[in-house]
């Protein structure tokens, strides 16, 4: 078994990744949805998710991990 790193971004780029999200989610609330229709629905669900995410990575300690790296050991297996 590998030695497991997780990796989340860093709150700085987290923390414009949220306010960018909600510009998004406004985007999808005023014009998306009223001018598409369910696509404006999709758009607007999917900002909503990504704003959360940038949301628990910027401002809490316990992120969302985007990446895993497994790491080997030859000499254990």
């Amino acid at each position: 078994m590998g030695k497991r790193i997780k990796v989340k971004p860093g709150k700085g780029q987290s923390a414009v990744g949220f306010f960018v999200g909600i510009v998004f989610c406004l985007v999808g609330l005023f014009v998306a949805i009223p001018t598409f229709g369910l696509f404006g629905i999709f758009w607007t669900a999917l900002a909503v998710v990504i704003t959360f995410m940038n949301w628990k990575n910027a401002f809490t300690e316990k992120g969302i991990t985007t990446h895993e790296i497994i790491i080997d050991d030859p000499a254990n297996t």
